[in-house]
């Protein structure tokens, strides 16, 4: 990678006419360790340029492989039934499963969507659970981890909705505005992310598709890293939650 990206520089900068570095940072590779995180891997790299405003549909980018998929283009730089394995064992149920989850991925929230592809080798809320032995450590090496009680999907929901100032009935309703979003990927990234909630759980009880919860899941994690707001509300209420029901308040 880094013989490609100083080949590229080079031509680049001579056939411009300019000098210095062309890349923001150095070329970062992830390990990939299961088949869930691939799977997610492949619609992330897809969708993005949606998700980045840059299209209205990844079928308009051209640096991408769903074109390829999709058979927009006869070049192929994809190995297409490589890729493909990820949602099924035959070629034409893996691509329609594919599709299925690219038009999920661009609007999950629509109500004729029926459920949609389980990454295959895995389940995704085993994903998307929390490690059960993980402990978060400040950098002295001392656990921050809170005492956070075992509780049933339809308690923490109760518990939190209570806490957060939250219209339980209206969570799990058909409101699609902004302020009922934000409190939904608020609400259930809490659960999965600190208090072991099955996202499969969770969506039982507010009567949404398991895979519309893990994508609302999915965005709470995306702005907790990014909004600063957010992130201090998501602290905030898991603290409340925790001292609460160490208290022993009924």
């Amino acid at each position: 990678m880094h013989g490609i990206q100083n080949r590229f520089s080079r031509g680049f900068n001579r056939r411009h006419g300019r000098t210095g570095g062309l890349w923001q940072g150095r070329y970062k590779a992830k390990y990939v360790e299961n088949q869930s995180y691939l799977d997610g891997l492949v619609l992330y790299v897809h969708l993005n340029p949606v998700k980045a405003g840059l299209v209205q549909d990844p079928t308009e980018y051209p640096f991408a492989g769903h074109r390829e998929v999709k058979k927009k283009i006869k070049a192929s730089l994809v190995d297409i039934d490589e890729m493909l394995l990820c949602f099924g064992e035959t070629r034409k149920a893996a691509r329609q499963s594919y599709l299925r989850a690219i038009r999920f991925g661009m609007d999950p929230d629509a109500p004729e969507m029926e459920p949609v592809w389980q990454p295959f080798g895995g389940r995704r809320d085993q994903a998307l659970q929390a490690d059960p032995d993980a402990v978060h450590v400040d950098f002295l090496g001392r656990s921050t981890d809170l005492e956070r009680p075992s509780l049933e999907a339809d308690e923490f929901l109760r518990r939190v909705c209570e806490l957060a100032e939250v219209d339980f009935e209206k969570l799990a309703s058909r409101a699609r505005d902004q302020d009922t979003a934000g409190k939904r990927r608020l609400v259930v990234t809490l659960g999965v992310e600190r208090w072991r909630q099955k996202g499969t759980q969770l969506a039982k009880v507010l009567n949404k598709n398991p895979d519309v919860v893990s994508w609302w899941v999915g965005e709470g994690i995306r702005r907790r890293q990014e909004d600063e707001v957010f992130a201090a509300r998501f602290d905030m209420l898991d603290t409340e939650l925790s001292a609460l029901l160490t208290r022993g308040e009924q």
